[in-house]
């Protein structure tokens, strides 16, 4: 489904455990395939470990708790990155990747990692 590109998008429920400011990185393609995420992978999609069709995306949008913020994806990015506080407890996560036709699809691969607070010198 990956690979074919499938339309779909849901939410999904996360438990935030410390506050904190956290990143998240939407991508189209694993980290380790070092694909930009408008790009398809080379080989039949047909096959199963083979190939992967090119998605349009023109915008990237995420959701989590309470917040929300969207900006455009370019034939360059390999993946978009949204940075915010979020305060410990249950949260929606939701990604988005909207192409030309305005059709929207979650993020396929979303990597999230807790940001160390720079402590200030007494």
């Amino acid at each position: 489904d990956i690979r074919k590109g499938k339309l779909c998008n849901s939410y999904v429920e996360i438990d935030i455990s410390a506050d904190g400011l956290y990143t998240f990185m939407l991508r189209r393609w694993p980290f380790e395939v070092n694909t930009a995420i408008r790009e398809g992978l080379p080989g039949e999609i047909k096959d199963w470990f083979s190939g992967g069709k090119a998605i349009p995306v023109v915008q990237a949008k995420i959701k989590v708790g309470d917040f929300e913020h969207s900006v455009p994806v370019t034939d360059q990015d390999q993946s978009i990155v949204f940075t915010t506080h979020l305060k410990a407890g249950p949260a929606h996560l939701q990604t988005f990747f909207e192409d030309e036709d305005e059709n929207t699809r979650g993020a396929y691969y979303v990597y999230v990692r807790k940001e160390k607070q720079a402590t200030c010198p007494e």
